[in-house]
């Protein structure tokens, strides 16, 4: 993937719900990083968009009133088997770029 379509992954938590659901729809991705002052922050899903409709939050709001505060990542040099492990109890959540 090169460095356009990865910066293209980026948003940055005061942009608005909406701002983030039409960059998905435009990148045809359900998975946004979310950035504060230039530095990774969180993610933010499809499903994080429809929890905040579900419970009547403005779409004007801004991504980062909606974010989950324990989201895990791996890394590229995690241990796979121990990924595995940890995926099967329900605790991370897959980010590919």
């Amino acid at each position: 993937m090169n460095n356009d379509r990865i910066k293209e992954l980026f948003i940055d938590g005061k942009v608005a719900i909406i701002a983030a659901l039409q960059q998905m729809d435009s990148i045809k991705r359900k998975l946004l990083i979310v950035t504060k002052e230039g530095k990774y922050y969180s993610l933010l899903s499809i499903g994080d968009i429809q929890r905040a409709i579900i419970a009547n939050i403005s779409t004007a709001t801004s991504v980062e009133h909606i974010l989950r505060h324990e989201v895990k990542v791996a890394s590229v040099t995690d241990d796979k088997e121990e990924i595995k492990k940890i995926l099967k109890r329900g605790a991370m959540n897959i980010c590919r770029l």
